[in-house]
């Protein structure tokens, strides 16, 4: 059976909307992400703060993906792992986190900018997310 015309208009819509939406939280997103970091650097994270980052990265990491951004799915995925092993009891490596950070940002920027890359000006630590 065919779907009417009007019904598939409907859905397109509602898609475009939970990407738009996906697109408008990134920055959020990504300021908490950040803030957690800096945190878990300073070693001032308690551990449900720890688990709570690490959740948060985790779903990004799977909604990447779905929102069609591997890219930032891949770079989630990293800090995770250095998330984990922080968990872990293991000390956080202050320049692969920045790394993954960085590598977060740029995911991110290259997103909400159509996949375009950014000008040679505009880096992480000139948008103050680092």
């Amino acid at each position: 059976m065919d779907t009417p015309p009007d019904e598939g208009n409907d859905l397109d819509l509602q898609l475009a909307a939970l990407d738009t939406n996906f697109s408008l939280s990134l920055p959020g997103r990504l300021k908490e992400i950040s803030e957690g970091c800096r945190r878990l650097l300073d070693g001032a994270a308690a551990p449900a703060e720890l688990e709570s980052l690490g959740l948060h990265v985790h779903k990004l990491a799977g909604s990447g993906t779905t929102f069609g951004s591997p890219e930032i799915s891949v770079a989630a995925l990293a800090l995770e792992g250095s998330i984990k092993r922080a968990m872990a009891g293991r000390r956080a490596d202050r320049e692969e986190i920045l790394a993954e950070l960085s590598a977060l940002d740029t995911a991110i920027g290259r997103r909400l900018s159509g996949h375009r890359a950014r000008p040679g000006g505009d880096t992480p630590s000139s948008r103050g997310i680092l």
